[in-house]
């Protein structure tokens, strides 16, 4: 009996601590958790509902495409994240259906196709093993990756990943994503965070956001990332502290260490995607997209640019840095939210593509 009651008196505290603290976070809503991503909770996050036949036969957000191609067709092979897919804006506001639209409005005799294959959720690896296994069998004249600083990622390897698969697209990132809004499970496909929301409009810093390591099973860690306001509040203020002792720099520079696995497994992917290429004399263009925020302040992740170009340069890669494009004009003009563009931003984009396409890759000229 006396044991049963130390026991009880021991465990039920610290329990009720924990459950008033993390009722008190709920209630506040000063933060909440939003996929891999921990944010203040201002206004809903921004998005443009897909409609079903925006995605072709593959899967994919784009017009229907045959992998053979008519000997008069100039074929573009578009690949990326969510900023690609058109995360917050309509099918004919992306920048490489707008891409598209410019190559073929500009008298021509070839016939322009830029197609589009991004899955939200996808790094730098996944590209490259789609382009590989798949996207090279339609057989494309030029390859446009679309590059933002968070694809250096490493959520989940994608050895297990089956490319063919019908559940690896967009389509089925998007048809997952609505039964998960609307309440049934979902079992997490390509990263931890692709089933949710972006993050909601916030001003985010450099100490926004850190990975952490966690001697935890990647499955508990990832249920207390999505229902614990608790877990993501600690996790955020032990990082934090690392930060303030000068033990571990801010995302997302923590990703881009010379020593970090996250920046070598990015450089080694972009050297063999350039190799590969090269081979085939398939120009590759890397586009690298900024973070919609503090551009017109002193931008504080313009070192990544550089150092991400260079990789993209060594690959043999056409590189179109869009920061000078977007920097000094107000994030609000060219931003969905902090990390998407909006309609203007993607105008932009497929106009800075579209210059160095005509200066740079001879095919096109």
């Amino acid at each position: 009996m006396d044991i049963f009651f130390w026991g009880v008196l021991l465990i039920v505290p610290p329990v009720l601590v924990l459950g008033f603290c993390e009722a008190g976070l709920r209630i506040s809503g000063i933060m909440e958790p939003s996929g891999s991503t921990y944010v203040q909770q201002n206004p809903p996050p921004v998005e443009t509902d897909t409609r079903p036949n925006e995605f072709n036969a593959a899967g994919w957000r784009d017009k229907e495409r045959m992998p053979k191609k008519d000997p008069r067709t100039v074929r573009l092979l578009g690949i990326g994240d969510s900023i690609t897919y058109g995360w917050s804006v309509h099918f004919n506001q992306i920048y490489l259906s707008l891409l598209e639209d410019m190559l073929n409005k500009q008298g021509s005799e070839n016939r322009f196709e830029v197609m589009n294959a991004s899955v939200p959720g996808w790094n730098i690896l996944y590209e490259k093993r789609f382009l590989q296994e798949i996207g090279l069998s339609y057989e494309p004249d030029v390859v446009i990756i679309g590059f933002c600083l968070n694809d250096a990622e490493l959520d989940q390897p994608p050895e297990k990943w089956d490319p063919a698969s019908p559940a690896w697209t967009a389509k089925s990132w998007t048809e997952d994503r609505r039964r998960s809004r609307s309440g049934q499970t979902v079992m997490p496909i390509v990263s931890d965070s692709i089933h949710h929301s972006p993050p909601p409009k916030a001003q985010p810093v450099t100490e926004d956001r850190f990975p952490i390591r966690i001697p935890l099973p990647y499955e508990l860690k990832n249920w207390a990332s999505d229902h614990s306001h608790l877990y993501r509040f600690l996790r955020w203020g032990y990082d934090l502290a690392l930060k303030r002792l000068g033990l571990r720099l801010a995302y997302p520079f923590t990703l881009y260490g010379e020593n970090a696995e996250e920046w070598r497994s990015c450089k080694t992917a972009l050297y063999e995607i350039g190799y590969t290429m090269k081979q085939r004399k398939i120009p590759v263009v890397l586009v690298i997209f900024p973070f919609f925020t503090e551009l017109d302040r002193t931008y504080p992740w313009e070192e990544l640019h550089r150092k991400i170009a260079a990789v993209g340069k060594e690959s043999s890669m056409a590189v179109v840095d869009l920061l000078p494009y977007f920097k000094g004009r107000h994030s609000e003009e060219v931003g969905a939210d902090p990390y998407y563009p909006n309609a203007t931003g993607h105008c932009i984009a497929a106009e800075a593509i579209f210059k160095m396409l005509h200066e740079q890759v001879s095919i096109l000229r």
